[in-house]
């Protein structure tokens, strides 16, 4: 089967489940946002009682649960988004009105240093504060700021935190560095996308698939799945790394403070959404997960996390109380993940995500106990590189065992089957599935006949 072949397959496959035999809708705008606009028309009117509070976020979760179940769009990446935006969404409006009460707990900085609670009186004013507390997924400049975001710098300027993230002082220097970074990616994904394009994994999530010509005679098949592995990894982070070197460009670059104020300047908006990667090298998989990937989701994880902590009265920085947090933030990821794989075109297993994110807790646990067992018997004297050099080790022996769980259903469902890029370099100079170097074409022009009347 070819590259195109399997799109087609895909296509076919996405008329029968949605349309043919699964009775189900397209996600269409504005209908499908009315979870969205219900849970902003809540947040913008004046505080009021739990009771209400409840009703607002069932009223949410059973229409984006609707969403999930019913709706579906043929663009593989929004076919994924549906379940994974459905999901945190409804998380992440817990956050804001069950854990917490946004609109009498919640404040932000204000130029002059002084805080900014909810405005008592609707208008311009309400409506932005509230837009800026439903797109701050980390806090910044909010007095529930996720850890690892760096203390302010100075005018020119640059502050990194613990984790390695940066956060400039200057527009022009953030915004230097953002366009190279979106370059960077640009390109990284445009060759990634040739090379996947090629290798039938990609489109089918079967492993024992044969490598494509061009890589037999470099890769053995017994390596093969290592590579592919480490390849589908390498499109996840370079995907997410892309796009978010999109916001300080569009919000401090484009827009900036004239538009939107203090949130227009470099200081808040940190450059990384990564860590270090030294943080895999120094902690393992703890550091790859806590600390090195993304923290998109991290609020919305901890608040759940320490609701159960303090309702067991367990101390949260005792072991129990963080592999209970652990713990928690995995089953919820696996939830959102499991969303996604369920909205996808194609023959994906949902527990397969659900189990891979739960399985990063016992990854961690077992690595914490054989760093245990190293001290015990005094092998963690040893010098920083043998230590860094097994925390790698585990880190890839684990994710070598786990990660096809994740992978081959991304896979199934036609994730690798987006094209990233709308022009491609490489296309045009002949590589990859043909030399058509407007990657977007039929997403400009395609119309699906079935739902046109």
């Amino acid at each position: 089967m070819s590259f195109y072949e399997a799109r087609r397959h895909h296509d076919r496959l996405f008329d029968e489940q949605a349309v043919t035999y699964g009775g189900r809708r397209p996600f269409s705008f504005p209908f499908c946002f009315l979870g969205a606009g219900a849970a902003l028309t809540y947040l913008l009117l004046d505080p009021h009682s739990r009771a209400l509070r409840w009703m607002a976020f069932l009223f949410v979760v059973g229409f984006q649960l609707w969403c999930v179940l019913f709706t579906r769009a043929r663009n593989p990446a929004a076919a994924y988004g549906i379940g994974i935006i459905s999901s945190w969404g409804c998380l992440w409006l817990a956050f804001l009105g069950l854990f917490n009460n946004c609109q009498t707990e919640f404040w932000r900085v204000k130029r002059d240093g002084k805080r900014e609670i909810f405005p008592d009186r609707f208008g311009i004013r309400r409506v932005y504060w509230v837009l800026d507390l439903v797109c701050s997924v980390r806090g910044v400049g909010w007095n529930w700021e996720v850890d690892g975001i760096p203390p302010v710098p100075g005018p020119g300027g640059m502050t990194t935190g613990k984790s390695g993230v940066r956060r400039f002082g200057n527009r022009r220097e953030l915004v230097r560095k953002a366009l190279a970074g979106l370059l960077c990616g640009y390109l990284a994904l445009d060759a990634l996308a040739c090379v996947m394009h090629s290798d039938e994994y990609f489109w089918t999530g079967d492993l024992n698939a044969s490598l494509p010509e061009y890589v037999e005679g470099l890769i053995p098949q017994g390596l093969a799945k290592g590579y592919r592995l480490l390849l589908s990894l390498a499109g996840l982070y370079t995907a997410l790394y892309t796009i978010f070197k999109l916001a300080p460009i569009v919000f401090v670059g484009l827009l900036g403070p004239g538009i939107l104020g203090l949130k227009g300047e470099a200081v808040m908006n940190p450059l990384d959404m990564f860590g270090d990667a030294s943080l895999i090298l120094d902690h393992g998989l703890a550091g790859w997960w806590g600390g090195w990937w993304h923290q998109t989701f991290r609020a919305s994880f901890k608040a759940p996390a320490k609701a159960m902590i303090s309702g067991t009265r367990t101390s949260s920085r005792s072991i129990t109380g963080r592999l209970m947090s652990a713990a928690v933030a995995f089953f919820l990821s696996g939830l959102i993940h499991a969303a996604g794989s369920h909205t996808q075109t194609g023959h994906t297993r949902p527990l397969a995500p659900f189990l891979f994110f739960n399985l990063q807790t016992l990854g961690i646990i077992l690595q914490q106990v054989l760093i245990a067992l190293c001290e015990y018997v005094g092998i963690a004297s040893a010098p920083r590189w043998p230590r860094r050099l097994c925390n790698l080790t585990y880190t890839y022996l684990w994710f070598y065992i786990t990660t096809p769980l994740l992978l081959n259903d991304l896979a199934r469902g036609g994730v690798w089957l987006l094209e990233p890029v709308p022009i491609s370099p490489l296309t045009a100079l002949g590589f990859g599935p043909d030399d058509d170097w407007f990657r977007w074409r039929n997403l400009v022009t395609f119309k699906n006949p079935q739902w046109a009347g």
